[in-house]
């Protein structure tokens, strides 16, 4: 959902062109989006419409948020500070929320194998946050909001390359759907030939 509220919230702004084919592609790929999860997830039971209801505010979040970061780029501050700022913060909150708690952020048994894999995985966290900066930076926040489906897209090659998962032809067709509502919302118009 937070590419079609993303469009929405842009163009009711006039940060992005009203577009009909644009709304209809990104509807396609979050349409397919849910239908993959749907068939990875059949068990989900009908949701209680409160929690269902709360579930709504995450994408209006986020793409309040993403329109937010296109809108109030400060001018001249470049992906790594923010991505470092914004990691910094994190880091700030959760060592304060640690310590209130007197919680401790690593057991006492950790050993040196578990804390290699958390460095690894923030350098990780660390390089996905500038690339995020990055994108946000060079692109508007429409085409910034469909990086969850892309994101899905990968979980499924990553399951079947990693994890040795096999999905269905329904889960295989769903993915290409959502290849083509994201090729359907990002198509350019044909420049006219020069003369």
């Amino acid at each position: 959902l937070p590419p079609i509220f993303t469009f929405l919230l842009a163009a009711g702004l006039g940060l992005e062109k009203r577009s009909w084919i644009k709304l209809a592609g990104l509807s396609i790929a979050v349409v397919a989006c849910a239908w993959i999860v749907l068939q990875r997830h059949s068990e989900i039971s009908s949701p209680n419409a409160l929690w269902f209801a709360m579930g709504l505010l995450i994408p209006a979040m986020l793409s309040i948020g993403n329109v937010y970061r296109s809108v109030a780029w400060p001018s001249g501050v470049k992906p790594m500070i923010l991505a470092s700022g914004t990691l910094l913060a994190s880091a700030a909150t959760l060592g304060l929320f640690a310590g209130l708690t007197r919680t401790s952020i690593f057991p006492a048994t950790t050993g040196l194998q578990l804390v290699s894999i958390v460095g690894i995985q923030g350098l990780l966290t660390a390089l996905t946050y500038l690339c995020a900066f990055e994108l946000q930076r060079r692109s508007n926040p429409v085409f910034y909001s469909q990086l969850g489906a892309v994101a899905a897209m990968f979980g499924l090659l990553i399951g079947v390359i990693w994890f040795n998962e096999r999905y269905s032809v329904g889960i295989w067709l769903g993915a290409l759907v959502v290849i083509l509502g994201l090729r359907i919302s990002n198509r350019t118009k044909p420049t006219s030939p020069e003369t």
